[in-house]
């Protein structure tokens, strides 16, 4: 998203609080993936959007208030997940 800050535009946030996002991708993603990788996103923070499923991946925002980090997400999914930072 793009905001304009001092009549200057700037990429950023500007609807809620800072956000975290990632790409969290699975070999084969299907909808009953959805819901492990919500719940466990919502164990150190608030889920804010979840995007539709595209190929394998899928992409997560959490607040940034909440710590996860792509690494500590990876492991938390578990065996065949991976989660990555994603920057627009």
């Amino acid at each position: 998203m793009t905001a304009k800050v001092n009549d200057v535009y700037a990429a950023g946030q500007f609807m809620v609080g800072s956000l975290a996002h990632f790409t969290v991708t699975h070999s084969g993603m299907a909808s009953s993936d959805l819901e492990l990788i919500y719940k466990t996103v919502a164990t150190k923070g608030t889920p804010v959007i979840i995007g539709a499923i595209d190929g394998d991946d899928v992409r997560v925002a959490v607040e940034n208030s909440s710590g996860w980090t792509a690494a500590d997400l990876t492991t938390a999914l578990g065996t065949g997940f991976s989660a990555a930072d994603f920057a627009y």
